[in-house]
């Protein structure tokens, strides 16, 4: 969960930077703030209460195949597009494979056949959730959400905390937290516009608030993911699940105290002159 909420091209991340209309590196430094203090402890947490174990295996690597991941790793911080930065990341691994006799034109095409084949289902539920979402935008169902929301919300703090709320109530009824950061992001921007809330702001809370909620749902794919690996009951893979409430914790504090302000915000400068939404005082 620490990799997928702080990851600079994975799903989650496309589908906030996005939604919220910020750079990926941008939403990554402000998420790793966030995240590193709430991973340092969950690893000190671990280390006190875990129980000695022993691998069993060569766990043979080389070093030059890391290579491809630290090609994406600093491309993507570099601010590089994503659709460039993964088929730079491919072709890298393709070089490397074949000069290392580990690939074949054969098996590399089959690799790539396989990755995109996994991602097939998402696409067609994506595609058709945006469809869905537009329509009920175009018929008035977003803004007949967003003022009834928007009666409980009277501040920038109750506006972060709705756009997590918001976010996490969609995870946890589609089981999915990219789906739910699609579906939400429309809606949480009306108050971060609102409110005048950065959008790599608004980018890394949408993120962390689906990482958080599927954390703990049974019926989430990392908790389901872990059933199949351990044969642990999805109840005693949450209890062990330090790090995601940690992060929860780290989340509320930033919030509830202000932390991590942009400049232009404390200085009360709008971030999004002529959009739809009024800036609050």
């Amino acid at each position: 969960m620490f990799g997928d909420n702080l990851s600079v091209i994975s799903d989650t991340t496309i589908a906030a930077t996005r939604g919220a209309g910020c750079k990926m590196n941008d939403k990554f430094k402000m998420n790793l703030l966030i995240a590193l203090p709430a991973a340092v402890i969950a690893m000190i947490a671990y280390y006190a209460v875990g129980a000695g174990g022993k691998l069993n295996g060569t766990y043979e690597y080389e070093l030059i195949k890391i290579v491809p991941y630290l090609v994406v790793l600093v491309t993507a911080l570099a601010g590089m597009n994503v659709v460039l930065v993964l088929l730079l990341g491919t072709a890298v691994c393709g070089v490397i494979g074949f000069a290392t006799g580990s690939l074949t034109l054969v098996t590399f095409s089959k690799a790539v056949t396989d990755g995109i084949g996994g991602m097939l289902s998402i696409i067609i539920v994506t595609i058709i959730l945006r469809g869905l979402t537009g329509i009920a935008k175009e018929y008035g169902g977003i803004d007949w959400l967003v003022e009834k929301m928007g009666s409980c919300i009277h501040s920038r703090r109750g506006a972060e905390y709705g756009m997590c709320l918001l976010t996490g109530l969609i995870d946890m009824s589609m089981g999915n937290n990219t789906i739910a950061i699609l579906v939400s992001a429309p809606l949480a921007m009306r108050f971060a516009k609102e409110h005048n809330i950065a959008p790599k702001g608004a980018a890394s809370l949408l993120d962390i608030s689906a990482c958080v909620f599927q954390s703990f749902i049974p019926h989430g794919g990392q908790i389901m993911l872990g059933i199949t690996l351990t044969g642990l009951s999805p109840f005693a893979l949450i209890g062990a699940s330090y790090y995601p409430a940690l992060l929860a914790a780290a989340t509320i504090i930033t919030i509830q105290f202000d932390l991590l302000k942009t400049k232009e915000e404390k200085e009360g400068i709008s971030l999004y002159r002529g959009a739809e939404a009024p800036v609050a005082e």
